[in-house]
Protein backbone atom coordinates (compact mmCIF):
# COMPACT_ATOMS: atom_id res chain seq x y z
CA UNK A 1 0.00 0.00 0.00
CA UNK A 2 2.95 2.15 1.08
CA UNK A 3 4.40 2.08 -2.98
CA UNK A 4 0.69 2.24 -4.45
CA UNK A 5 0.87 5.66 -2.35
CA UNK A 6 4.16 6.73 -2.85
CA UNK A 7 4.81 5.49 -6.34
CA UNK A 8 1.33 7.33 -7.44
CA UNK A 9 2.54 10.63 -5.84
CA UNK A 10 5.76 10.84 -7.34
CA UNK A 11 4.29 10.40 -10.99
CA UNK A 12 1.52 13.07 -10.16
CA UNK A 13 4.52 15.48 -8.91
CA UNK A 14 7.43 14.86 -10.88
CA UNK A 15 8.28 15.94 -14.40
CA UNK A 16 8.33 13.39 -17.21
CA UNK A 17 9.11 13.51 -20.87
CA UNK A 18 8.07 10.07 -22.56
CA UNK A 19 6.77 9.16 -25.85
CA UNK A 20 4.94 5.48 -24.27
CA UNK A 21 4.74 4.22 -21.08
CA UNK A 22 5.66 0.56 -19.98
CA UNK A 23 4.36 -0.49 -16.61
CA UNK A 24 5.78 -3.37 -15.14
CA UNK A 25 3.49 -5.07 -13.05
CA UNK A 26 4.96 -8.61 -10.87
CA UNK A 27 3.36 -8.38 -7.38
CA UNK A 28 1.41 -6.89 -6.37
CA UNK A 29 -0.97 -5.51 -9.02
CA UNK A 30 -0.64 -1.88 -7.53
CA UNK A 31 2.85 -1.75 -8.98
CA UNK A 32 1.30 -0.76 -12.34
CA UNK A 33 -0.57 2.48 -10.88
CA UNK A 34 2.61 5.34 -11.33
CA UNK A 35 2.17 4.13 -14.91
CA UNK A 36 -1.50 4.59 -15.11
CA UNK A 37 -0.84 7.82 -13.05
CA UNK A 38 1.34 8.72 -16.05
CA UNK A 39 -0.58 8.41 -18.54
CA UNK A 40 -3.27 10.53 -17.67
CA UNK A 41 -0.68 13.26 -17.21
CA UNK A 42 0.99 12.86 -20.81
CA UNK A 43 -1.69 11.40 -22.50
CA UNK A 44 0.75 9.30 -23.78
CA UNK A 45 0.08 5.26 -24.50
CA UNK A 46 0.87 2.74 -21.81
CA UNK A 47 1.43 -0.78 -22.03
CA UNK A 48 0.78 -2.88 -18.81
CA UNK A 49 3.15 -6.17 -18.70
CA UNK A 50 1.24 -8.64 -16.79
CA UNK A 51 3.63 -11.01 -14.88
CA UNK A 52 1.64 -12.36 -12.17
CA UNK A 53 -1.97 -12.54 -12.54
CA UNK A 54 -4.33 -10.66 -10.37
CA UNK A 55 -6.61 -10.93 -8.43
CA UNK A 56 -6.41 -14.92 -7.92
CA UNK A 57 -2.65 -14.74 -7.10
CA UNK A 58 -4.44 -13.75 -3.49
CA UNK A 59 -5.88 -16.92 -3.42
CA UNK A 60 -2.30 -18.22 -2.16
CA UNK A 61 -2.62 -16.22 0.21
CA UNK A 62 -6.10 -17.46 1.70
CA UNK A 63 -7.60 -14.78 0.35
CA UNK A 64 -11.20 -16.29 -1.76
CA UNK A 65 -13.84 -15.57 -4.04
CA UNK A 66 -15.97 -15.14 -1.11
CA UNK A 67 -13.76 -12.70 0.53
CA UNK A 68 -14.78 -8.80 0.35
CA UNK A 69 -11.07 -7.83 -0.08
CA UNK A 70 -11.29 -9.55 -2.99
CA UNK A 71 -13.59 -8.40 -4.33
CA UNK A 72 -12.49 -4.55 -3.75
CA UNK A 73 -9.23 -5.79 -5.93
CA UNK A 74 -10.73 -7.49 -8.01
CA UNK A 75 -12.00 -4.13 -9.10
CA UNK A 76 -9.37 -1.93 -8.82
CA UNK A 77 -7.82 -5.07 -11.89
CA UNK A 78 -10.36 -4.48 -14.21
CA UNK A 79 -9.75 -0.66 -14.11
CA UNK A 80 -5.85 -1.10 -14.25
CA UNK A 81 -5.76 -3.77 -16.75
CA UNK A 82 -8.27 -1.72 -18.56
CA UNK A 83 -5.93 1.12 -18.91
CA UNK A 84 -3.46 -0.65 -20.70
CA UNK A 85 -3.34 0.45 -24.51
CA UNK A 86 -2.15 -3.32 -24.80
CA UNK A 87 -1.81 -5.81 -22.09
CA UNK A 88 1.10 -8.05 -22.24
CA UNK A 89 1.04 -11.57 -20.93
CA UNK A 90 3.73 -13.60 -20.26
CA UNK A 91 1.87 -17.16 -20.11
CA UNK A 92 -0.90 -17.74 -23.06
CA UNK A 93 -3.59 -19.45 -20.45
CA UNK A 94 -3.70 -15.42 -19.16
CA UNK A 95 -5.69 -14.26 -21.86
CA UNK A 96 -8.82 -16.17 -21.13
CA UNK A 97 -8.60 -14.78 -17.58
CA UNK A 98 -7.91 -11.51 -18.20
CA UNK A 99 -11.21 -10.95 -21.05
CA UNK A 100 -13.24 -13.25 -18.82
CA UNK A 101 -12.26 -12.39 -15.21
CA UNK A 102 -11.12 -8.73 -15.50
CA UNK A 103 -13.39 -7.56 -18.59
CA UNK A 104 -10.22 -6.52 -20.45
CA UNK A 105 -10.24 -6.07 -24.41
CA UNK A 106 -9.37 -9.12 -26.08
CA UNK A 107 -7.85 -7.42 -29.26
CA UNK A 108 -5.46 -5.33 -26.69
CA UNK A 109 -4.13 -8.22 -25.21
CA UNK A 110 -0.59 -9.48 -26.29
CA UNK A 111 2.03 -12.63 -25.58
CA UNK A 112 5.28 -11.20 -24.45
CA UNK A 113 7.03 -14.38 -22.48
CA UNK A 114 8.99 -13.32 -20.05
CA UNK A 115 13.05 -13.68 -20.67
CA UNK A 116 15.44 -15.67 -18.84
CA UNK A 117 19.82 -15.75 -18.49
CA UNK A 118 21.16 -18.38 -20.09
CA UNK A 119 22.68 -20.76 -17.68
CA UNK A 120 26.29 -20.91 -17.42
CA UNK A 121 26.86 -24.32 -16.97
CA UNK A 122 30.79 -25.60 -16.62
CA UNK A 123 32.32 -27.63 -19.54
CA UNK A 124 32.25 -30.71 -16.97
CA UNK A 125 31.27 -33.46 -18.98
CA UNK A 126 28.76 -36.17 -17.70
CA UNK A 127 29.89 -39.44 -17.70
CA UNK A 128 27.99 -40.98 -20.14
CA UNK A 129 27.98 -45.05 -18.91
CA UNK A 130 26.85 -44.37 -15.52
CA UNK A 131 23.73 -46.23 -14.43
CA UNK A 132 22.34 -44.44 -11.53
CA UNK A 133 19.78 -41.63 -12.98
CA UNK A 134 20.14 -38.47 -11.88
CA UNK A 135 17.27 -35.59 -10.97
CA UNK A 136 17.56 -32.42 -9.60
CA UNK A 137 15.45 -29.51 -8.51
CA UNK A 138 17.06 -26.28 -7.53
CA UNK A 139 15.56 -23.31 -6.48
CA UNK A 140 12.28 -21.78 -3.97
CA UNK A 141 11.07 -24.51 -1.59
CA UNK A 142 7.79 -22.75 -1.27
CA UNK A 143 3.94 -23.46 -0.87
CA UNK A 144 3.59 -22.82 -4.82
CA UNK A 145 6.14 -24.98 -5.52
CA UNK A 146 4.74 -28.18 -4.58
CA UNK A 147 7.85 -30.14 -3.91
CA UNK A 148 5.79 -32.48 -1.71
CA UNK A 149 4.24 -33.87 -5.06
CA UNK A 150 8.15 -35.21 -5.55
CA UNK A 151 8.83 -36.54 -2.64
CA UNK A 152 5.10 -38.39 -3.26
CA UNK A 153 5.81 -39.85 -6.37
CA UNK A 154 9.29 -40.47 -5.54
CA UNK A 155 7.37 -42.77 -2.61
CA UNK A 156 5.91 -44.76 -5.47
CA UNK A 157 8.37 -45.62 -8.30
CA UNK A 158 8.96 -48.92 -8.61
CA UNK A 159 12.09 -50.05 -10.86
CA UNK A 160 14.97 -52.38 -10.17
CA UNK A 161 17.24 -49.31 -12.05
CA UNK A 162 18.78 -47.00 -9.21
CA UNK A 163 18.50 -43.23 -9.42
CA UNK A 164 18.83 -40.73 -6.87
CA UNK A 165 16.72 -37.38 -6.27
CA UNK A 166 18.54 -33.71 -5.83
CA UNK A 167 17.11 -31.09 -4.12
CA UNK A 168 18.80 -27.94 -3.72
CA UNK A 169 17.52 -24.46 -2.52
CA UNK A 170 15.69 -23.38 0.60
CA UNK A 171 12.33 -21.86 1.84
CA UNK A 172 8.72 -21.50 3.52
CA UNK A 173 8.16 -25.43 2.91
CA UNK A 174 12.16 -26.94 3.09
CA UNK A 175 11.29 -28.33 6.88
CA UNK A 176 8.20 -29.82 6.23
CA UNK A 177 9.66 -31.27 3.14
CA UNK A 178 12.92 -33.14 4.84
CA UNK A 179 10.35 -34.14 6.93
CA UNK A 180 7.73 -35.40 4.77
CA UNK A 181 10.79 -37.73 2.99
CA UNK A 182 11.62 -39.45 6.61
CA UNK A 183 7.69 -40.04 6.84
CA UNK A 184 7.58 -41.51 3.32
CA UNK A 185 10.64 -43.25 3.83
CA UNK A 186 12.52 -41.92 1.09
CA UNK A 187 15.56 -40.43 2.56
CA UNK A 188 18.02 -42.48 1.07
CA UNK A 189 17.05 -41.52 -2.58
CA UNK A 190 16.23 -37.94 -2.03
CA UNK A 191 19.03 -35.52 -1.03
CA UNK A 192 17.87 -31.62 0.32
CA UNK A 193 21.57 -29.47 0.03
CA UNK A 194 19.50 -26.32 0.76
CA UNK A 195 20.55 -23.09 -0.41
CA UNK A 196 24.43 -23.29 -2.28
CA UNK A 197 25.70 -20.81 -3.97
CA UNK A 198 24.93 -20.32 -8.49
CA UNK A 199 28.45 -21.62 -9.19
CA UNK A 200 28.07 -25.05 -6.85
CA UNK A 201 25.18 -25.39 -9.45
CA UNK A 202 26.89 -24.50 -12.49
CA UNK A 203 29.25 -27.67 -11.57
CA UNK A 204 26.04 -29.94 -10.37
CA UNK A 205 24.01 -29.61 -13.55
CA UNK A 206 25.89 -31.33 -16.73
CA UNK A 207 26.20 -34.53 -14.08
CA UNK A 208 22.12 -34.66 -14.08
CA UNK A 209 19.96 -36.56 -16.70
CA UNK A 210 16.75 -34.23 -15.97
CA UNK A 211 15.32 -31.37 -14.35
CA UNK A 212 12.03 -31.97 -12.07
CA UNK A 213 9.29 -29.15 -12.35
CA UNK A 214 5.90 -29.11 -10.22
CA UNK A 215 3.61 -26.30 -9.33
CA UNK A 216 0.22 -26.57 -7.54
CA UNK A 217 -3.06 -27.01 -9.27
CA UNK A 218 -5.40 -24.09 -9.99
CA UNK A 219 -7.60 -25.60 -7.15
CA UNK A 220 -5.09 -25.08 -4.63
CA UNK A 221 -3.49 -21.37 -5.81
CA UNK A 222 -6.07 -20.46 -8.45
CA UNK A 223 -5.34 -19.31 -12.03
CA UNK A 224 -1.87 -18.52 -10.90
CA UNK A 225 -1.67 -22.23 -11.56
CA UNK A 226 -1.02 -21.62 -15.35
CA UNK A 227 1.68 -19.43 -14.60
CA UNK A 228 4.90 -20.03 -16.68
CA UNK A 229 7.69 -20.33 -13.80
CA UNK A 230 10.69 -18.75 -14.73
CA UNK A 231 12.93 -21.95 -14.36
CA UNK A 232 11.37 -23.57 -17.02
CA UNK A 233 13.29 -21.46 -19.07
CA UNK A 234 16.29 -21.95 -17.27
CA UNK A 235 16.04 -25.33 -17.33
CA UNK A 236 15.14 -25.47 -20.83
CA UNK A 237 18.65 -23.18 -21.47
CA UNK A 238 20.57 -25.88 -20.09
CA UNK A 239 19.47 -28.51 -22.76
CA UNK A 240 18.30 -31.46 -19.85
CA UNK A 241 14.90 -33.33 -20.50
CA UNK A 242 11.92 -32.12 -18.21
CA UNK A 243 9.99 -33.58 -16.02
CA UNK A 244 6.52 -31.82 -15.14
CA UNK A 245 3.76 -32.40 -12.79
CA UNK A 246 2.15 -28.92 -14.29
CA UNK A 247 -0.40 -27.35 -15.68
CA UNK A 248 -1.17 -24.15 -18.23
CA UNK A 249 1.05 -22.63 -19.95
CA UNK A 250 3.83 -24.42 -19.08
CA UNK A 251 2.77 -27.78 -19.60
CA UNK A 252 1.66 -26.39 -23.10
CA UNK A 253 5.56 -25.65 -23.70
CA UNK A 254 6.57 -28.36 -22.62
CA UNK A 255 4.33 -30.91 -24.65
CA UNK A 256 5.18 -27.61 -27.92
CA UNK A 257 8.85 -28.53 -28.13
CA UNK A 258 8.82 -31.86 -27.10
CA UNK A 259 11.88 -31.86 -24.33
CA UNK A 260 10.41 -33.94 -21.61
CA UNK A 261 7.47 -35.64 -19.88
CA UNK A 262 4.28 -33.50 -18.68
CA UNK A 263 1.43 -34.28 -16.52
CA UNK A 264 -0.89 -32.92 -14.79
CA UNK A 265 -0.16 -30.31 -11.36
CA UNK A 266 -1.01 -33.08 -8.43
CA UNK A 267 -1.17 -36.04 -10.29
CA UNK A 268 1.01 -37.89 -8.10
CA UNK A 269 0.44 -41.25 -9.93
CA UNK A 270 0.79 -40.07 -12.78
CA UNK A 271 4.15 -38.19 -12.17
CA UNK A 272 5.54 -41.52 -10.45
CA UNK A 273 4.82 -42.89 -14.00
CA UNK A 274 6.72 -40.11 -16.25
CA UNK A 275 9.45 -40.21 -13.61
CA UNK A 276 9.42 -44.00 -14.01
CA UNK A 277 9.33 -44.12 -17.71
CA UNK A 278 12.22 -41.93 -17.73
CA UNK A 279 14.54 -43.97 -15.77
CA UNK A 280 13.87 -47.20 -17.89
CA UNK A 281 13.81 -45.60 -21.06
CA UNK A 282 16.20 -42.70 -20.75
CA UNK A 283 17.94 -43.24 -24.18
CA UNK A 284 14.48 -42.69 -25.71
CA UNK A 285 14.61 -38.62 -24.26
CA UNK A 286 18.34 -37.82 -25.40
CA UNK A 287 17.54 -35.78 -27.64
CA UNK A 288 14.58 -33.80 -25.68
CA UNK A 289 17.93 -31.55 -24.00
CA UNK A 290 18.83 -30.34 -27.50
CA UNK A 291 15.14 -29.08 -28.57
CA UNK A 292 14.49 -27.46 -25.26
CA UNK A 293 18.05 -25.42 -25.55
CA UNK A 294 16.51 -24.44 -29.19
CA UNK A 295 13.12 -23.34 -28.35
CA UNK A 296 14.86 -21.34 -25.12
CA UNK A 297 16.93 -19.88 -27.96
CA UNK A 298 14.06 -19.04 -30.23
CA UNK A 299 11.42 -18.04 -27.52
CA UNK A 300 13.09 -16.77 -24.34
CA UNK A 301 16.09 -15.12 -25.08
CA UNK A 302 16.95 -11.98 -23.46
CA UNK A 303 17.46 -10.06 -26.91
CA UNK A 304 14.52 -12.62 -28.77
CA UNK A 305 11.98 -10.87 -26.30
CA UNK A 306 13.09 -7.56 -25.06
CA UNK A 307 13.50 -7.14 -29.68
CA UNK A 308 10.03 -8.04 -29.24
CA UNK A 309 8.71 -5.88 -26.36
CA UNK A 310 10.78 -3.08 -27.71
CA UNK A 311 8.50 -3.74 -30.88
CA UNK A 312 5.38 -3.55 -29.41
CA UNK A 313 6.61 0.18 -27.45
CA UNK A 314 7.93 1.69 -30.97
CA UNK A 315 4.22 0.94 -32.50
CA UNK A 316 2.40 2.05 -29.57
CA UNK A 317 4.71 5.36 -29.43
CA UNK A 318 3.68 6.03 -33.15
CA UNK A 319 -0.10 5.85 -31.98
CA UNK A 320 -1.07 3.02 -33.67
CA UNK A 321 -4.22 0.96 -32.45
CA UNK A 322 -4.10 -2.57 -31.08
CA UNK A 323 -5.65 -4.04 -34.63
CA UNK A 324 -3.49 -2.20 -36.42
CA UNK A 325 -0.48 -3.45 -34.07
CA UNK A 326 -1.63 -7.14 -33.94
CA UNK A 327 -1.55 -7.14 -37.97
CA UNK A 328 1.95 -5.40 -37.97
CA UNK A 329 3.21 -7.86 -35.65
CA UNK A 330 1.72 -11.06 -37.32
CA UNK A 331 3.35 -9.96 -40.58
CA UNK A 332 6.36 -9.91 -38.78
CA UNK A 333 6.70 -12.93 -37.28
CA UNK A 334 5.17 -14.54 -40.47
CA UNK A 335 8.31 -13.20 -42.61
CA UNK A 336 10.81 -14.20 -40.18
Amino acid sequence: MSFWISSTTYARFHKYEADVILSYQTAPIFMGAGGIVLKKKLKKPLLFYCIDIWPDQMKIWGVGNKNPLFYLVKKYCQYAYGSGDLVGITSKPFKKYLVSVNKVDEDKIVYIPQHSDKMQISDCIADKIKEETDLIFAGNIGQQQNIECILKAVAKIKTDKPFRVHIYGNGTSYDSCVELSKELGISDTVTFYGRVPKETLNEVYPKMDAFLLTLCSESKIGYAANTVPAKLQGYMSAGKPIIAAVDGGAKEIIEECRCGLAVNADDVDGYARAITEFIEHKEKYSDCGERAKRYFESNFDKKVVIDKLEKYLTLLSERKTANEINRIMSLSERNS
